[in-house]
């Protein structure tokens, strides 16, 4: 079931409560809707009521494992979009309207949809499993559509050790613009990830559009969108551009854009533009035009120059890692790596006397040294213990900046010393000094090595 919380009871929790095994009906919501209960209020006006609220929830009491217990997440998510959106769902349909502004839904979990609409079963063993699967993913992401439509993100922290199969929970998220959350239990790294997700702010209608010159043309682009609807955009009509439909506008967030030869390129110069529209927190419209001109040239250590190490190895690792879907296909595309690293070497690297093998090229000196963390780290390795785990670090590197995805895949090493400077060493040069202190940063986590005497 669903229990839907009314802040303006002050002296005792209360809730209306709605059946989870499917749908809210329309006759229910408009109960809700229409009727005398307050289901949304600002946190500072009903601390008291929220803190009776969450007083009054009390510890699952039946003998069952975590991951046989009924939660109807589909159905709640679909409920709270219903809340959200008022009495002017009935008024808008059929009609584009602009919204007033954007919403975030925030869903705490800790373990699967096992229940109602979107649900998958309780064990993995079931005999109809991969079938009923297929259509939670699909029921899911239609969900998650359906939010961005109503200009809603949704947010999901899993918490607790029990797995909440994320693959299932992922296109929730990805289709509204959201993100998905792993933590090892409900304390202080949940509150933490909790205050700033309930304030993160985000631009909407976000739109990126990608010129090239004639002899070249866009073939992948990786990140937080999808391909925008020509239909939907006057100004694509008569235009070759490649449009990005971005599901939310944010800082964190970057896109990796491959791009190949039609033909050899007989100007001395070639030019890009890209053009992004949103708008922000505050409904106003927001334009940006970038226009660059890169030269050409016509000999191989020229290009090999031009190629920035730390840029090539990210892009290399997004189109790698969108390809890793499971741990068998991460495995399948460290093998890929070895044999793309060993063509780099043929191609542009020179071969050593008397031997088969390439010298790597100077200029590509950093390319292998990173791809080899890619390779063996956690988004490729086995170093992380549930695929939960890897799968939730994957679609976050797929959309992260430019720099967190550069951490992700090579960590930084900083060693501590005295008079609170920080010297920075080589990744790989991991030696644990008696007498110093090592911060390894990797984008998502910060291990501290902090030696006995340092301790005292």
């Amino acid at each position: 079931m669903v229990s839907v919380y009314d802040f303006s009871e002050e002296s005792v929790a209360s809730a209306d409560v709605l059946p989870g095994d499917k749908s809210p009906s329309e006759d229910a919501l408009r109960a809700l809707i229409y009727g005398t209960g307050v289901y949304l209020s600002t946190v500072h006006a009903s601390l008291s009521v929220a803190h009776a609220i969450l007083s009054s929830l009390t510890p699952y009491k039946l003998n069952l494992p975590e991951v046989q217990r009924d939660r109807c997440l589909g159905t709640a998510v679909e409920v709270a979009l219903a809340i959200i959106q008022g009495p002017s769902a009935e008024m808008s349909r059929g009609v584009i309207k602009r919204p007033g502004g954007n919403s975030r839904i925030i869903v705490c979990a800790g373990g699967p949809c096992t229940y109602g609409p979107g649900s998958v079963p309780h064990s993995l063993n079931h005999p109809n499993y991969l079938h009923l699967q297929k259509s939670a993913l699909k029921w899911m992401d239609n969900l998650g559509s359906e939010a961005h439509r109503r200009n809603t993100v949704v947010d999901i922290l899993c918490a607790g050790t029990c797995p909440v199969r994320v693959p299932l929970l992922q296109p929730l998220t990805k289709s509204s613009g959201g993100v998905l959350i792993l933590h090892d239990d409900f304390g202080e790294a949940f509150g933490v990830n909790l205050q700033r997700a309930s304030s993160r702010a985000a631009g909407s209608h976000g739109l990126l559009e990608i010129r090239c010159s004639d002899s070249i043309f866009v073939s992948q682009v990786v990140g937080p969108g999808e391909e925008a609807h020509v239909d939907s955009h006057e100004s694509l009509k008569n235009d070759s551009a490649v449009a990005i439909q971005m599901l939310s506008v944010e800082e964190t967030q970057s896109f990796a854009v491959s791009m190949e030869n039609r033909a050899d390129i007989k100007s001395n110069f070639v030019h890009f533009q890209f053009a992004i529209q949103y708008s922000n927190v505050y409904q106003a419209d927001i334009s940006r035009v970038i226009t660059v001109r890169l030269p050409t040239v016509d000999s191989v250590s020229a290009y090999l120059e031009s190629v920035q190490d730390e840029v090539a190895a990210v892009i290399i690792g997004k189109r790698t890692l969108l390809r890793a879907k499971s741990f068998n296909d991460a495995l399948d595309m460290r093998l890929t790596l070895d044999e793309r690293i060993k063509d780099v070497a043929i191609k542009f690297g020179s071969q050593v006397p008397k031997s088969k093998l390439h010298r790597y090229p100077k200029e590509l000196s950093l390319l292998p040294e990173i791809l080899f963390h890619l390779r063996r780290g956690p988004l490729l390795g086995s170093i992380l213990g549930h695929e939960d785990e890897r799968s939730v670090l994957r679609s976050l590197f797929l959309n992260a900046s430019f720099d967190l995805s550069l951490r992700m895949l090579a960590p930084r090493c900083l060693m501590h010393r005295e008079g609170g400077t920080f010297e920075e060493l080589p990744a790989y040069d991991l030696a644990m000094q008696s007498d110093a202190a090592v911060v390894l940063d990797h984008g998502t986590d910060v291990f501290i090595w902090l030696v006995c005497i340092l301790v005292n």
